[in-house]
C-alpha cells in the first residue's frame, strides 16, 4: 500500500485524517484549511462519529476534495484515526482535529523537509494558541524532544502540527486505542524511542481553546490517570528520581530558550502578536529569572 520513497525527486504524498463528532460549527474552516493548501499530493480523510449537527452536510459539500468519509457510530477519537490511518497510503501521516485547522503554506513545509531530510520519521512544527473568539494567546514554537525527555518532562509541542512516517507508525504499533486522553503521547513515545524528531521551523497549526476540548473537560480525571499509566509502561520507574528531575529541568530551560528565541523572531515575522504579546512575555520572564534565582540560593 505504501509506495517506494525518493525523497529528492518527489513531493511526498501526505495523508491527513479528522475524526469528528457534533462538532459542526468548526468543522469547515477545519477542512477548508486542510483543502486549502494546495499540496499536490494530498490524501484527506474525515472520519465522523455519527454526528447529528449538520456535519454531514458540510462533509458532503466537500466530498470532491476528499479521498473517503465515513459517518458512523465508533469506539471513539482515538479510533476513528486509526481507522482512517489504516486507509491512508501517504509517506507521511498527520491528524488535525474537527475544531483546530492548518495555517497557510504547512504542508509544502512539511514536504520540503522529508524531502531534506532523508531517514527522519517524524517532524515537528509549531502551533498557535487561540481562544473562543479570536485572541491569540501563545505559541508552542518548533521543538524537539526525544524519548526520556518526552517521557520524564511531558509533550512539550503541539500535536496538531506534528507529521510522521506511515511505516514508522505502524511498525511500532500506532497507539493505544483504549486511551481516551493521551494515546497521542502514547504514539509519540513510541516514535521518539525509534528515532529523534526532526524540528520544522514555522508554525503550522492552530489549536482552538474553549470549554469542550478534552483538556477543559477529562484532563484532571481521565487525562492526569493516562499520564502515569503511559509513562509507567514506558518505564519511568526504571530512571532514578535525580536523574529524572536532572532530564525535567534541562528540557524545560531548552524549550525557555526556543520560546524566547522564536518569540524575538516574531518581531519580523508576526510583529502584531508580538506587539499584544510583548508586556506579559516581559513580565513572565522576569518572574521565571527570581525564581531561578531563588533557587540558586537554596
Amino acid at each position: 500500500m505504501n509506495r517506494p520513497s525518493d525523497r529528492t525527486s518527489r513531493w511526498p504524498r501526505i495523508s491527513i485524517v479528522t475524526p469528528s463528532f457534533n462538532q459542526g460549527r468548526y468543522l469547515e474552516r477545519t477542512i477548508l484549511s486542510v483543502i486549502g493548501q494546495n499540496y499536490p499530493d494530498l490524501e484527506y480523510i474525515v472520519m465522523d462519529g455519527g454526528s447529528d449537527d449538520g456535519s454531514v452536510e458540510i462533509i458532503r459539500k466537500h466530498e470532491n476534495h476528499l479521498a473517503h468519509w465515513q459517518s458512523g457510530k465508533d469506539r471513539g477519537q482515538a479510533d476513528a484515526i486509526y481507522r482512517g490511518f489504516e486507509r491512508a497510503a501517504g509517506d507521511l501521516l498527520g491528524w488535525i482535529n474537527s475544531d483546530d485547522y492548518y495555517l497557510p503554506g504547512t504542508l509544502h513545509a512539511i514536504g520540503e523537509a522529508f524531502r531534506g531530510n532523508p531517514g527522519a520519521e517524524m517532524f515537528v512544527a509549531g502551533t498557535l494558541f487561540r481562544r473562543e473568539g479570536g485572541a491569540d494567546t501563545w505559541k508552542y514554537y518548533p521543538f524537539v524532544q526525544d524519548f526520556r525527555s518526552l517521557l520524564c518532562a511531558g509533550m512539550l509541542f503541539g500535536q496538531m502540527a506534528c507529521f510522521w512516517s506511515r511505516r514508522a507508525f505502524f511498525e511500532t504499533g500506532g497507539f493505544d486505542r483504549d486511551l481516551r486522553f493521551c494515546f497521542d503521547y502514547d504514539m509519540f513515545l513510541r516514535l521518539a524511542r525509534r528515532q529523534r524528531p526532526v524540528a520544522v521551523d514555522r508554525i503550522g497549526a492552530v489549536h482552538r481553546m474553549h470549554g469542550e476540548t478534552k483538556t477543559a473537560t477529562i484532563y484532571h480525571t481521565v487525562g492526569l490517570e493516562e499520564i502515569d499509566l503511559v509513562r509507567k509502561r514506558f518505564g519511568i520507574d526504571t530512571i532514578p528520581d535525580d536523574e529524572r528531575d536532572r532530564i525535567r529541568t534541562v528540557t524545560r530551560s531548552r524549550f525557555r530558550a526556543s520560546n524566547r528565541r522564536g518569540f524575538l523572531l516574531d518581531a519580523f515575522r508576526d510583529p502584531l502578536f508580538f506587539l499584544r504579546s510583548a508586556p506579559f512575555r516581559v513580565r513572565d520572564w522576569l518572574r521565571s529569572s527570581r525564581t531561578e534565582r531563588g533557587r540558586a540560593l537554596l
